[in-house]
């Protein structure tokens, strides 16, 4: 089994923030335009140089930070511009006014003085990548700050993808959405840079491998670039106005699963566009099938940045039967799993009023009955998913923020609800971002969906009175492989007057749940108990006492939930 550490710094959100007392404010500016620099850094600083706090610029370009005891200067960090250091003037009437200006630096890839490091190969880019890597890092800084300054309302998206190995095809998800009020470190990293230069980005936890990503603290941190060696990446036609700092680990050691791949940065926008990495050091099997994982970030329209996505490729392994032997044993082969988890924010908004929504699908759906009217106040559920709405008295809904991959849909019915039950659809579809997926669509009938048992299941159709019952657990979950009989109590047979045959006459039996839990009785060839008739529901493990349920066929359709306690 495999499983994974989250391990992305999630939404950033920001603002000024303002204490009693005396404070500093001002605006940061482009030195050459004069234009407000939103999202820059700002670090302030004690005589020695400690950083006592941070902030960031909001959209604006404007700061506004209460002073603290010790704190001297301000030091300010943007993508693109040369950092600035200033001392913070004397308050006035308890306010230090204080604009600062950032030089815009003519490319990212002003090379800086480096101290080579002899495990890393000899390269001519060798000062470039570095001082790329300084320009990295006041991206990465911006949205740790801003994240730790959180005040953002979000919707996130949280998923876990089968896919198919040899075309990268989505062949199931499982999609959650919840909303995050104000929590500052949704997604973080389960251990320090320190931890993983150490023991690596994969671990055995309980018996599993439990894989763990970089977020922007561990890129930040020293241990980092102290074992890392950074390069330029080739120019990528998939990336049009990109620049890629490639990383390395800088030593190998057997048995130790690393992170190698490259932090991409948009020139034009000069902000971060994401991380790309894979894990090197398992096994080449594994590794073939491309195991590693992604960060994406987005700067907001009020400056701030925010990892708007994430997402791990996971390879696991599983015990496949492919025959028998003579004996009868089970003759099994390892096949290899591929899955992806991850998240993205579907929306956010601020106090400042920005709002901010990702590009993500919709369901625009008419549901109508046989006759063609509406079928309103019906509840519609996308399986394995928290999708859900109710119809309008025209009969559609609308499901916005849905994230790409495959969808089918299913139909809640009251008649259903005590057996924790939806009715599947025949309807599928598969939603892409920025369209709207268009449908009307006959929902299926209680009967329809109880006709459809009784065929999957071989049985005749054709009686006054059908019966629909599931076996559970407590919880109302489905329980497979049980055994069942149905019988009709005092029944006669009508061509035997003999009274003394009075007795239970069997209608079906022999057979066992399947993985749904359900018990399905449509009639049988002859037609089955009249309307009215009682009849008797047995249910029963291997080597344990049956449960014996007694109903009457009064309605056309009766519904049984049955619970199975172990005895």
């Amino acid at each position: 089994m495999v499983r994974c550490a989250v391990a992305v710094a999630c939404l950033a959100a920001g603002g000024v923030s303002t204490l009693a007392g005396q404070e500093v404010r001002g605006t940061v500016r482009d030195s050459a335009t004069r234009q407000p620099i939103a999202g820059a850094v700002l670090a302030l600083l004690d005589a020695s140089g400690a950083t006592l706090g941070r902030n960031v610029t909001n959209q604006q370009g404007q700061y506004r930070i209460a002073l603290s005891g010790g704190m001297q200067r301000i030091r300010v960090l943007r993508i693109g511009f040369r950092p600035r250091e200033v001392r913070i003037p004397a308050p006035v009437d308890g306010v230090a006014l204080l604009d600062i200006t950032m030089a815009m630096i003519p490319t990212l890839l002003e090379p800086v003085r480096v101290r080579d490091d002899a495990r890393c190969s000899r390269r001519d880019d060798r000062p470039a990548a570095f001082g790329l890597w300084e320009q990295a890092r006041a991206g990465l800084l911006a949205a740790v700050v801003a994240r730790d300054l959180a005040d953002a309302r979000m919707v996130r998206i949280s998923y876990r993808r089968t896919i198919d190995a040899s075309d990268d095809r989505i062949v199931s998800q499982t999609v959650s959405l919840d909303t995050a009020d104000k929590q500052p470190k949704p997604f973080s990293a389960s251990h320090s840079a320190a931890a993983f230069m150490k023991d690596g980005f994969v671990e055995r936890v309980d018996g599993d491998w439990m894989f763990n990503a970089p977020d922007a603290d561990v890129l930040l941190d020293e241990p980092f670039a102290e074992s890392y060696c950074f390069h330029l990446m080739d120019l990528d036609r998939a990336r049009p106005g990109q620049i890629g700092l490639g990383f390395l680990p800088a030593t190998r050691q057997r048995g130790r699963v690393d992170v190698e791949g490259a932090l991409w940065i948009d020139t034009l926008t000069r902000s971060l566009s994401d991380i790309e990495f894979r894990y090197s050091g398992l096994d080449r099997s594994v590794e073939r099938y491309r195991p590693g994982g992604r960060v994406a970030f987005r700067e907001m329209p009020n400056g701030l940045v925010v990892i708007d996505r994430w997402s791990l490729r996971l390879v696991g392994t599983r015990l496949d039967t492919i025959g028998r032997s003579r004996s009868g044993a089970p003759i099994t082969r390892s096949a290899f799993i591929v899955t992806e988890t991850g998240g993205e924010v579907a929306r956010a908004s601020w106090p400042d009023s920005t709002q901010w929504k990702a590009s993500l699908g919709e369901l625009r759906l008419r549901l109508v009955k046989a006759d063609g009217a509406a079928s309103a106040r019906t509840r519609v559920q996308l399986p394995n998913t928290s999708y859900a709405a109710v119809t309008d008295s025209l009969g559609d809904i609308v499901m916005p923020d849905l994230l790409p991959g495959p969808y089918a849909v299913a139909i809640e019915d009251s008649l259903l609800v005590p057996l924790h039950l939806r009715m599947g659809t025949s309807l599928r579809f598969f939603a892409t971002r920025d369209s709207v997926h268009r449908v009307t669509f006959v929902a299926p009938t209680v009967m329809d969906f109880v006709r459809a048992q009784c065929q999957m299941a071989g049985y005749p159709v054709n009686g006054p009175g059908w019966l629909l019952a599931r076996v559970m657990d407590r919880a109302g979950a489905p329980i497979a492989g049980m055994h069942w009989t149905i019988r009709q109590l005092h029944a006669t047979y009508p061509a035997d007057p003999d009274p003394a045959r009075l007795g239970p006459n069997v209608l079906r039996e022999g057979e066992r749940t399947r993985a749904d839990g359900l018990i399905p009785y449509c009639g049988d060839r002859q037609g089955g108990p009249p309307r009215g008739a009682r009849v008797q529901i047995s249910v029963w493990r291997d080597g344990a006492t049956p449960i014996d349920i007694d109903v009457s066929l009064d309605e056309r359709l009766t519904i049984v939930p049955i619970t199975w306690t172990p005895r």
